[in-house]
């Protein structure tokens, strides 16, 4: 299946200016360019060059459970409310997965809803989907963030993390509530776009009302993807030579990738990085060694998922309608 344009809305309508765009990849890159000088480049390549090849292949092993698991976690939801076999979703899955490397923030992660159209399933119901896990799995790592800052960064208390997700919740509910009082012309996009929001709302009450087991089965698989992830963390420091404690492979990551939804710039490209280097610096880890592990995770995650886009796809039964 090709992948989405990058660029573009699943309306078809650019997503931001294409200077902005542009501006964030080179910001990124730049932030890549400038960690790889303060690591030094022969440093960097002196820690690829000793790198442990059977460590390396468990990280790969542990890497491609990790998306497996990740697309299983969704599906779950998915299956819920549209008929799509888990064989269909593997790639759409790898897609976004893959886009989320082109887009800033999460919005790689969303161009799923807009492949799911393309197999007759609604925007609310896949968007329905797409909220509530993402709902689910970022409860979780804010809390696994939280007390990773109350445990290496002393002097700032984990529970002040709370309050970004809380006060992204009260904003986006008040955006919310503004968009549907809005007075919209019959036929208008404004109008389109208060439907799309209603029906995703009602998807989103029938889900949490009826599918409590989905749902309890959707967390307590997170909770088993984030231990798979502080795993291979675990083993690719190893695979560079630095022993890191399991702790500290299941928070910090979890600390850097956080910083990675903000969209600063392409995929987290370069935030994330600094973030690391700055966190692992605080368990003895040299820049050389944090920078050459997140590069060859960067590297492997998105190889994993260009080899998860290009699986044969079996066709999905209709579902009932669009959005």
């Amino acid at each position: 299946m090709p992948a989405p344009d990058a660029g573009k809305r699943p309306d078809g309508r650019r997503l931001a200016p294409r200077w902005v765009r542009w501006g964030r990849w080179l910001l990124g890159l730049g932030l890549l360019a400038v960690l790889i000088r303060v690591a030094g480049p022969s440093q960097l390549a002196a820690t690829f060059s000793q790198i442990d090849l059977g460590r390396a292949v468990e990280a790969v092993a542990l890497s491609v459970l990790w998306l497996l698991l990740g697309a299983c976690n969704v599906w779950i939801l998915l299956r819920l409310v549209a008929p799509v076999p888990l064989s269909t979703f593997v790639p759409i899955y790898g897609t976004s997965w893959a886009a989320s490397y082109l887009l800033p923030g999460q919005l790689g992660d969303a161009t799923q809803v807009l492949l799911l159209r393309h197999h007759d399933v609604p925007v609310s119901r896949s968007g329905a989907v797409y909220l509530l896990d993402k709902a689910i799995s970022l409860t979780w790592l804010f809390v696994v963030a939280a007390y990773g800052i109350g445990l290496y960064i002393p002097g700032i208390r984990g529970w002040w993390l709370a309050l970004l997700p809380l006060g992204a919740l009260i904003v986006s509910v008040g955006c919310v509530a503004i968009l549907l009082r809005m007075r919209a012309r019959e036929g208008g996009l404004l109008a389109r776009l208060q439907g799309l929001v209603t029906s995703t709302l009602a998807e989103l009450q029938g889900m949490m009302r009826h599918h409590g087991g989905a749902l309890a089965l959707n967390g307590t698989l997170t909770v088993v993807k984030w231990l798979i992830n502080a795993s291979y963390y675990w083993v690719t420091f190893r695979a560079f030579g630095f022993e890191v404690s399991f702790e500290a492979a299941a928070t910090l990551p979890v600390m850097s990738s956080l910083v990675g939804y903000l969209p600063i710039t392409v995929g987290g490209a370069g935030t994330t990085e600094w973030t690391a280097t700055f966190l692992f610096a605080r368990v003895g880890a040299t820049a050389a060694t944090v920078v050459s592990a997140y590069l060859f995770l960067r590297v492997l995650h998105l190889s994993i998922a260009l080899l998860l886009t290009a699986l044969p796809q079996r066709a999905a039964a209709g579902a009932s309608g669009r959005s």
